[in-house]
């Protein structure tokens, strides 16, 4: 006998189905997934995301497909969804969607304050497009603590002298104004 997930074997069925070749079974898995609201879900979505690009060939809307994929992973309330995001945020098969990993924490409100210095890492070492989604996250993010938050302005002052990418470099400036005047720190 196989073990299912708390949430019955119609969440597992559809989670594997996001591993399938065929776009088309990919995206008829997508309402369950949205029904099930389990986290173990947020991987295989993103390796999804990954796999598929539209291109002229294809049958499926591969737009339709990627958009339905970005939707639900900017609106996931799932248990765990926060701890799978940041799983995934740091793993190098999802560098070419780090942008979307980083936006779905905002979008979907989710609480990451005990996790600033992984967003202030992402914003120094990412692509200019994945700060601007880690400066939305931080001046989003109701409460940073305060030690957190100084340390963070500190680390990326410091990474300001090696930056050459003048938009990322303003970016990491407010990044590291926004945390200084949450922290009180001058």
């Amino acid at each position: 006998m196989t073990k299912t997930s708390p949430k019955g074997p119609r969440a597992d069925l559809a989670i594997a189905s996001l591993s399938h070749d065929d776009p088309a079974v990919v995206l008829e898995a997508l309402d369950r997934i949205e029904e099930s609201g389990d986290a173990r879900a947020i991987l295989p979505l993103l390796r999804a995301l990954t796999r598929f690009a539209p291109d002229a060939t294809s049958t499926v809307d591969l737009a339709r497909l990627t958009t339905r994929i970005t939707t639900l992973l900017h609106t996931v309330k799932a248990p765990g969804a926060a701890a799978e995001l940041l799983h995934a945020m740091d793993l190098p098969e999802f560098t070419p969607v780090r942008n979307t990993i980083v936006a779905a924490f905002w979008n979907a409100g989710l609480d990451v304050q005990d996790h600033l210095d992984r967003f202030v890492a992402v914003a120094i070492t990412g692509e200019s497009s994945t700060t601007f989604e880690c400066l939305t996250v931080i001046e989003n993010q109701e409460f940073w603590p305060v030690d957190a938050g100084a340390a963070g302005a500190m680390r990326i002052e410091q990474a300001l002298s090696s930056e050459t990418d003048e938009y990322k470099r303003a970016m990491l400036e407010d990044i590291a104004r926004e945390l200084k005047e949450r922290a009180d720190v001058r």
